[in-house]
């Protein structure tokens, strides 16, 4: 019996309400492929990155292991003078040992030397391509410069569209079982559609999202001012509608995938994924990217399909994490899940009541953002280290490292919502009396897996 192919469909910095098939979708938004791909398949409400940036959640997810046990914790990991850690290994090396052919299109970005796929095509994933510097229209953040609305020039070809291009292409030469992801750096910044696109929303009355009575922890109020959006009301809005535009030309490059593995006579023998690393905030309370736990940069789409071999249009509402997908998959493969692994199959017997992530080495002189060397913590310190515990009811977080040293007292900065009445996460209860056991439990939960999943990742 053929073993079954398996395509990983994944975005940078996607945000579950973008999708039309999710709760919370913007009316007027039509995700139609993707609709289709979740009538066919299981969706998941509520699935969880381990790191809300790119490098340690997507390592986190290969690896199946938490950023505690690789020592992977921002994007500090890619670059050339990175301390080199401990290699683990992953998902896509592990097919290979089973006779498949692995390949990944587009967007990688994991520690420095690296290399899990067999074949890795970057070809339209670099956040600077030919013809950005023509775009128009630019609406950018202040405090981080990100360019988060515009219109690329139409009469330049879209380099983005080489990753599915490019991908498609060496699905049709393969005559072994392949593991592909089409990995698109799509909608992250610079979130530049086609003006096809870039205008497609903008009938639609997007809200601002200024949330004036948020009671954030100092950690969120601090990040909103290391972004300073500086943005109007309609600039806001207009960035809104590139970024779901630009959501729709991923829906469409997922249609062609599809379309492909139908005319191969593939699809209903394919293991088929629809992921994001991370979310992004769209200036809820004036936050734009991610780099925190507010539920529009921690939460990300998954849906999986296999024909007939899996229940169609099945909706999940347990909690679930993304370094859950290498048991998933191996289990749907018919593999034995190599030890290293962590969380669970999810489509076993198995439940899980909470997920873990950690962002942030909490060193002296880190940043919010690493890469621009842009943001410090309050009074000129690096920084944090900052780890969260989830449940279906609570989300709790709090720093946990600041310039070096473990953080204590108030430079915790406890942060407790509770989501039965505060589904948006918008205020901080940690210093209520009726929630007193409440953060104690969670708190003494969250430190003990650090301590564990550290201690693993020194053995």
């Amino acid at each position: 019996m053929r073993k079954p192919n398996i395509v990983y469909m994944f975005c940078d910095e996607l945000r579950c309400d973008a999708l039309s098939c999710y709760p919370g979708a913007p009316k007027g938004i039509q995700t139609p492929n993707l609709d289709r791909l979740a009538q066919t398949g299981t969706l998941f409400e509520n699935c969880f990155c381990n790191s809300p940036v790119c490098v340690p959640s997507r390592y986190s997810l290969l690896t199946g292991l938490y950023p505690e046990t690789t020592g992977v914790y921002h994007n500090e990991a890619a670059k050339e003078n990175y301390a080199k850690k401990k290699r683990f290994l992953t998902i896509p090396q592990v097919f290979k040992a089973q006779g498949y052919q692995t390949a990944n299109f587009g967007k990688q970005h994991l520690p420095k030397g690296v290399e899990p796929f067999g074949v890795h095509n970057p070809e339209g994933s670099k956040i600077k391509e030919p013809g950005l510097g023509l775009c128009t229209d630019i609406i950018a953040t202040k405090g981080i410069k990100s360019p988060i609305g515009g219109i690329f020039p139409p009469e330049i070809p879209y380099p983005p569209n080489a990753v599915t291009h490019n991908a498609i292409q060496w699905m049709k030469e393969q005559d072994a079982p392949y593991m592909v992801r089409i990995s698109w750096l799509q909608p992250h910044t610079p979130v530049v559609p086609l003006p096809h696109y870039a205008f497609l929303y903008d009938w639609l009355d997007f809200p601002v999202c200024d949330m004036q009575n948020a009671r954030l922890s100092r950690f969120e109020q601090k990040y909103i001012e290391n972004v300073n959006d500086g943005l109007s009301e309609n600039e806001a809005r207009r960035a809104k509608a590139c970024y779901y535009g630009l959501v729709r030309w991923v829906d469409d490059q997922v249609g062609m995938i599809i379309s492909a593995l139908e005319e191969q006579g593939l699809l209903d023998d394919t293991i088929l994924l629809f992921g994001a690393d991370h979310g992004v905030m769209l200036g809820e309370n004036h936050r734009y990217a991610k780099q925190n736990f507010a539920c529009w940069s921690h939460r990300v789409p998954l849906i999986i399909s296999y024909g007939k071999k899996l229940a169609s249009g099945v909706r999940r509402k347990d909690i679930c994490e993304n370094l859950d997908l290498g048991k998933t998959l191996f289990s749907l493969a018919g593999i034995q899940a190599p030890g290293q692994f962590r969380g669970r199959d999810l489509f076993s017997e198995e439940t899980a009541e909470y997920v873990y992530a950690t962002i942030g080495y909490g060193d002296k002189g880190s940043f919010t953002f690493p890469n621009k060397k842009c943001g410090l913590y309050t009074e000129g310190r690096g920084w944090p280290m900052r780890s969260c515990i989830r449940s279906l009811d609570y989300r709790f977080d709090m720093n946990i490292r600041i310039d070096g040293e473990q953080a204590g007292g108030e430079d915790e900065d406890m942060f407790l919502a509770d989501l039965r009445k505060d589904p948006a996460e918008q205020f901080n209860v940690a210093d209520r009396e009726e929630y007193a056991g409440t953060v104690l439990m969670l708190r003494e939960k969250l430190l003990a897996h650090i301590n564990a999943e550290r201690a693993r990742g020194e053995a």
